[in-house]
This record gives structure tokens, sequence and C-alpha cells, in this order.
């Protein structure tokens, strides 16, 4: 019989899937053998990686405009359902992250987010946090940056 070997790297995981089905949810570092036309072998990458959410206007639960900004610090700790569960883990945990940015900074006043910024973004960590547990992947940390929305241009 046939077999290809594949080398994972020390901060790399394989998932290999035989037919289509999942065969084994985490293999390497080192040698993986696989059938050529009959194994899949997707390495995924379990170094914690920053996503960037760029600065977006939220209007707060007061009415006031805010400019936040934030980086979320994720890592894959489940490399099978990161593969199985979502096509593209970091899209769609840097997506969920946007939106819950949002939602979670609509939620309070100006001066609950300016004064207790700890609270806000504790509340914003977990809201993603438990999203993103299903898929393997979990979130460390999240840093926003706030900053007062630039005031419409008066038209003349």
């Amino acid at each position: 019989m046939l077999a290809l070997m594949k080398v994972v790297g020390e901060q790399e995981r394989g998932v290999l899937f035989r037919l289509g089905r999942l065969v084994d949810p985490s293999r390497g570092p080192g040698r993986v053998w696989t059938i050529p036309g009959i194994d899949q072998l997707v390495v995924v990458d379990m170094r914690p990686i920053t996503i960037d959410i760029p600065p977006v206007e939220v209007m707060t639960e007061d009415g006031v405009a805010l400019l936040v900004s934030a980086h979320v610090h994720a890592q894959v700790v489940a490399p099978a359902d990161a593969v199985v569960r979502v096509v593209n883990y970091m899209r769609a945990t840097s997506q969920l992250a946007e939106t819950a940015l949002r939602a979670v900074f609509r939620e309070h006043p100006r001066d609950a987010v300016l004064f207790e910024r700890g609270k806000v973004v504790e509340i914003l960590q977990k809201t993603i946090d438990d999203a993103t547990a299903t898929w393997g992947v979990r979130v460390s940390t999240v840093e926003v940056e706030v900053g007062d929305a630039p005031a419409e241009q008066a038209m003349t």
C-alpha cells in the first residue's frame, strides 16, 4: 500500500479525515502517514493570534457616539472542532467579535464605558469566548480602545 508521510510542526496539529470522516482529532507534532486519495490532513496552527477589530462607530445606551476598536487574543484549543464546526474559524471569530463589540457597547451608557471599562470589557470577552468555545477557539484577552466619534461636518 502506498502511503505519504507529512510532517506536522511543533506548533501545529493535524486533523485527519479518511473518506470524509473524522478519523483522528489531533495528530502531531511529528510524522503523519496518509493514504493518497483516501486521507486528507488539515493542519491547524495552535499558536495564539491577535485579531484586530478596526474602529467602529458605536451608539451607547444614552445616545452618545463613540469610536471603538479592539484587539482580540485567541487560540485554537480543539483543532478538530475548529476544522469541523466552522468554515473559517479566525474569520468567524473576527466577525463575531466585531458584532459583540457593537452589541455590548450599545447596552452601556457612555460613563460606564469610559469609567468602568474593565467591567464592560469583561462582559465583551465572556460574550465572545462563550460563542467561540463550540468552535474550539479560546479568547484569552480583549483590549479595547475608546475615543469620541468625529463630529459631523456641517454642510455649507
